[in-house]
C-alpha cells in the first residue's frame, strides 16, 4: 500500500486539507502581523519631510495622524485574524464577514492618506479589493480551498504594498 497521498486525496480529505492549509495560513498571518504592527522606530528624515513628487508620496510627519493610522492598521490586523479563524474552523459566515470588513476598510479614506495619488498604490489597493471580493464569493460557494488561496493572495498583496510603501520614498529621494 502506497502511503503517499494523491491530488484527489488532498481535495477529498478535509483533515489532510486542514493540516496542510493551517500552517500556510498561520505563516501568512504572522507575516502580515509583522508588517502591520506599529513599531517604535523613528521615522527617517527622508520620509518625515517628504513632499509629493513624481512617485506621489504625500508628506508623512510624525504628527500626521500617526495614532489614527496605527489604530486603522490594528483594525486591519484584527479582521485578518478573524479571517484566519474562519478558514481554520471552516466557518464560512466568519470568512464572509471578515472579507467584507477588509474590503470596506480598504475603501476608507484612511487607507489612502499617505500614498495617494500614486498609480502603483492604487493598483495594490484595487487588487486587494478584488481579492477580498473573490474571497467572499468563494466562502459563499463553500469552497474552503479557493477561499484560502484568496486569503493567501491578500496577505501577499499586503506585504508587497507595505514593502513598496517603505521603499518608494527612498527611490524617490535617489537612495536606491
Amino acid at each position: 500500500m502506497n502511503s503517499l497521498m494523491t491530488n484527489s486525496d488532498f481535495t477529498s480529505n478535509p483533515r489532510f486539507r486542514v493540516r496542510f492549509l493551517v500552517p500556510i495560513a498561520a505563516l501568512g498571518l504572522i507575516g502580515l502581523g509583522a508588517v502591520l504592527l506599529p513599531t517604535n522606530r523613528p521615522v527617517p528624515a527622508s520620509v518625515a519631510h517628504a513632499s509629493v513628487s513624481s512617485v506621489g508620496i504625500a508628506p508623512a510627519t510624525p504628527t500626521q495622524d500617526d495614532d489614527k493610522r496605527a489604530r486603522f492598521m490594528r483594525q486591519k490586523l484584527e479582521y485578518s485574524q478573524k479571517l484566519l479563524e474562519g478558514l481554520v474552523l471552516e466557518n464560512y459566515d466568519l470568512i464572509i464577514e471578515a472579507g467584507r470588513s477588509l474590503r470596506r476598510l480598504s475603501e476608507a479614506a484612511e487607507w489612502e492618506v499617505v500614498m495617494l495619488p500614486n498609480t502603483d498604490y492604487v493598483r495594490y489597493s484595487g487588487e486587494f479589493q478584488n481579492l477580498a471580493q473573490d474571497l467572499v464569493k468563494h466562502a459563499q460557494n463553500r469552497n474552503l480551498d479557493a477561499a484560502t488561496v484568496a486569503s493567501t493572495q491578500m496577505t501577499i498583496n499586503c506585504v508587497n504594498c507595505h514593502k513598496y510603501a517603505r521603499i518608494a520614498p527612498r527611490i524617490r529621494d535617489g537612495e536606491e
